[in-house]
């Protein structure tokens, strides 16, 4: 007759040859169904009882094979987490597993080959059998009485001597090697006087460590070691929790509440007002309009994080890798633990050596980020390459900027808006923002240290220190709430705005030390721009300043007194009367792509342009240029600035709302896609800038002559080299007239 067995979760009767693997399969199927968000507490405990009615086997005997059956490492640290439950639950009825298989099935997995993960979390579960220097806390009285029953229960059957502790102890000049020998020598009345305490408590420790018993007094030391060893801040709970469940801080304004084993089960992030599961909506503003990959993915983040949730496995990683747990954040937690379950020993080490080195502002940097792995291989690179001191400093400007990105966006708001003025602000997008500015300050500095390695040369840390002086977390929160709020949108108030100030200065009321500081701007921003046409504008702007130019204004724009940007506008002999000349727009380059630019040129350039024809310049090179005839203005020619033998073309650009309104190409709906497939009267034009820079140019020139404009400028999307003009002819000002 064949043997078979009775399966604990379907309770399905199977032949003996297929029960392992079938087992594996409804184990995983119960595993993955009590760990769902989306199972009821109800459901949860039925799924317990239903294991617990043959928890060794159910445990032991699954379990061994799950590595046979299952090889995502994912599942594996799910399933884990699954058989913790189940011990835990089985222990808290009085029903201790027998714990050979059990340490032997975790050892397996405390050397797991393909996810730390595995591994602390097998080590932790292993480590939950006290370690030595704990269990000798055991009250002396307690293990007499334990090894009095036990020598009895020997004496009274010969063959339990596996229940008899071995001992070395002299009485009455005879040496003893048991402790039942002894005590049939001695006598109840005497046998402690042969003994000290630390020989009780070994003895004791010696017979239940070897018949894994009375394990309830082994745990229980062990909770109350892990409880003295945290904090206790059960008093900063509104709701009242057990006496074996631990309070302590889980990160930076988190508390948590663990079970007597150190599990997280819940957790506030209010002050102690209120409790709840850790879970993905929590962390990551998943609802109901995230997409299904995305919310699978931090679906399993927080699953992955359930397993470090243990005071245990993170005792374990902040002695393996240097960091304190608790000083992460919750959402640097769960990536931490993503991470850990994809490392091989290898990648282990070398993380290892990484957060050894710079603490948690590198722990942060590499563990915090959600952009994958070629982004950790570019923090690494940094941490590896370049000089210790300036990696410090870049992991501590990113980590800063990072931490602002989870703390709770109406608390951003409140420092970002004046009292009563602000705007609804969707709160993943600032979350966005300031961790896509951390994450490019890294692709930045790894470019720059990629680049020293090809050329064999150290990087240029003086520069980089530079770099970083300016992308500061204050710099990060205000551009990226601002792009945040307001890209795309028209009507910016700066006057609403925390810190910000925003007017109209004549040049005789600026004094020396802002001259000094629009002239640093400047600089800054053209640093990497032509030579030739910096000196040509820097002279147009220090010519500005000049109190004499009463034809002459600025817009300034600055944020807690430090200047942000500011423009010029100039009456000029060689235009007609009421036109301006509009020069000298610089935004410093850290505000760059937070759309203060395009609020700025809003609030000055399309200001004026209601009330004045505006003329301007720029360098044709520069690929701005298309956003300022996307955006109102037109090309009208080619100018060329020479000296010494050098030259350099800038494209003469004009905004004259009247004509604007009757260019064929500015109609609504005309979009590029379509004056591609061709509009009347307007010719498209398109060039491979970097190899065809003399056409394009010669192509303006041309159509200037022929009385044309460009009306319209883009570049495509994939390769900023390929640029797009559509030609239109020049409106006549009847045309203006009759178009108004």
């Amino acid at each position: 007759m064949r043997e078979t067995h009775r399966n604990l979760y379907t309770r399905e009767l199977l032949p003996a040859e297929k029960k392992d693997k079938h087992l594996v399969q409804t184990f995983v199927a119960a595993a993955e169904e009590y760990l769902s968000l989306d199972t009821a507490p109800e459901r949860k405990q039925e799924i317990l009882e239903n294991a617990l009615k043959g928890a060794d086997y159910f445990l032991l005997t699954g379990a061994l094979h799950i590595g046979e059956h299952e090889s995502s490492a994912a599942k594996q640290a799910d399933l884990l987490t699954f058989l913790d439950d189940v011990r835990f639950e089985a222990h808290k009825r009085g029903r201790f597993i027998s714990s050979d298989s059990w340490d032997a099935f975790l050892y397996q997995y405390a050397n797991h080959p393909d996810s730390a993960l595995l591994g602390y979390k097998a080590l932790a579960m292993y480590g939950r059998a006290t370690s030595p220097e704990v269990l000798r806390r055991v009250p002396i009285d307690h293990a007499k009485v334990f090894l009095l029953e036990s020598a009895r229960f020997v004496l009274e059957h010969p063959r339990a001597q596996y229940l008899d502790p071995p001992i070395q102890v002299s009485f009455e000049g005879q040496t003893h090697f048991s402790f039942s020998d002894l005590l049939e020598a001695a006598g109840e009345g005497r046998v402690w006087e042969a003994m000290s305490d630390d020989q009780i408590r070994t003895a004791w420790m010696d017979v239940t460590d070897e018949n894994n018993s009375d394990l309830e007094t082994r745990e229980k030391l062990g909770h109350e070691d892990l409880r003295k060893r945290y904090p206790d801040l059960r008093g900063q709970l509104v709701q009242e929790v057990s006496k074996d469940e631990i309070v302590t801080a889980l990160a930076p304004g988190a508390i948590g509440i663990f079970d007597a084993f150190g599990r997280l089960k819940s957790v506030s992030t209010d002050g102690g007002k209120t409790t709840h599961p850790l879970n993905e909506e929590r962390l990551f503003f998943a609802d109901a309009n995230t997409p299904a990959a995305e919310l699978e993915r931090k679906t399993q983040a927080v699953r992955d994080v359930s397993s470090v949730m243990d005071l245990r496995v993170q005792e374990l990683i902040e002695e393996h890798f240097g960091v304190v747990f608790s000083e992460m954040t919750l959402r640097e937690q769960v990536w931490f633990a993503s991470t850990l379950r994809e490392l091989t020993p290898e990648s282990q080490r070398r993380l290892e050596k990484f957060t050894k080195t710079y603490g948690v502002d590198g722990a942060r940097s590499l563990l915090s980020a959600e952009f994958g792995d070629e982004f950790r291989e570019q923090v690494l690179l940094i941490g590896e390459r370049m000089d210790e001191k300036t990696a410090r400093k870049i992991f501590r400007t990113f980590g800063e900027i990072a931490a602002l990105a989870q703390t709770e966006a109406g608390a951003l708001l409140q420092e970002f808006f004046i009292n009563g003025k602000g705007q609804p602000v969707d709160a993943a997008k600032i979350e966005m923002e300031l961790l896509t500015r951390a994450k490019r300050l890294i692709e930045d500095f790894a470019r720059e240290t990629l680049a020293a390695k090809a050329a064999r040369k150290k990087p240029d840390s003086a520069a980089l220190v530079k770099q970083l002086e300016q992308a500061n977390a204050d710099t990060a929160l205000f551009t990226s709430i601002f792009k945040a709020a307001f890209k795309g949108r028209k009507g910016v108030e700066f006057e609403h705005l925390r810190g910000v100030e925003f007017g109209e200065r004549l040049p005789s009321s600026f004094s020396n030390e802002e001259r000094e500081e629009m002239l640093e701007v400047f600089d800054a921003n053209w640093e990497d721009q032509d030579k030739l046409a910096a000196e040509s504008f820097r002279g147009d702007l220090k010519r500005g300043f000049d109190p004499k130019n009463t034809g002459t204004h600025f817009y300034v724009t600055k944020k807690d007194g430090k200047m942000v940007g500011f423009i010029r506008f100039d009456q000029r002999d060689d235009l007609e009367p009421g036109a301006y000349y509009a020069g000298s727009l610089n935004i410093r380059p850290e505000y760059r792509g937070s759309a203060v630019g395009e609020a700025v040129l809003e609030k000055t350039l399309h200001h004026e342009a209601k009330e004045h024809v505006i003329y301007a310049h720029v360098v044709a090179d520069a690929v701005v240029g298309t956003y300022y005839v996307e955006n109102g203005l037109v090309v009208t020619g080619v100018k060329w600035i020479e000296k010494d033998g050098e030259r350099v073309a800038e494209l003469a650009i004009r905004e004259d709302n009247a004509k604007n309104e009757a260019y064929r190409a500015r109609k609504e709906g005309v979009t590029p896609e379509k004056l591609l497939m061709g509009v009347p009267g307007i010719e498209v034009k398109v060039f491979d800038y970097a190899k065809e820079k003399e056409n394009f140019l010669k192509a303006i020139e041309e159509a200037s002559r022929q009385g044309k404009v460009v009306t319209r400028y883009w570049t495509d999307a994939k390769n900023k080299n390929k640029r797009y003009i559509a030609l239109e002819s020049e409106v006549a000002f009847e045309e203006v007239r009759e178009a108004a």
